[in-house]
């Protein structure tokens, strides 16, 4: 959260500058146990941003979700091969 200034990340693509109150793991921790610590695949975000990530009942992934996942691929290719694995496939 330090790294971030405490704001909010998704409000603040849209220019608005809103106090994170959690962190969110963009690549899921169910999905990815792995990557918890990782300081790439975590996002402060506010409630109310964070329940824009993945749909509430089915707990998928939506697009502002995806948006950042496609934004750390990156991250998420090297981690995996820095270790010479292939990136697990999603148990969903």
């Amino acid at each position: 959260m330090r790294k971030y200034n405490y704001e909010d990340q998704e409000a603040k693509r849209y220019g608005r500058i809103v106090q994170a109150t959690m962190i969110h793991h963009i690549y899921p921790l169910a999905d990815y146990p792995m990557l918890a610590l990782q300081t790439w695949n975590l996002l402060p975000l506010s409630a109310a941003s964070h329940n824009k990530m993945h749909d509430r009942l089915t707990d998928e992934v939506t697009g502002a979700g995806l948006y950042w996942q496609q934004k750390r691929r990156r991250d998420f290719e090297k981690f995996f091969a820095d270790k010479n694995l292939d990136p697990p496939r999603s148990q969903k």
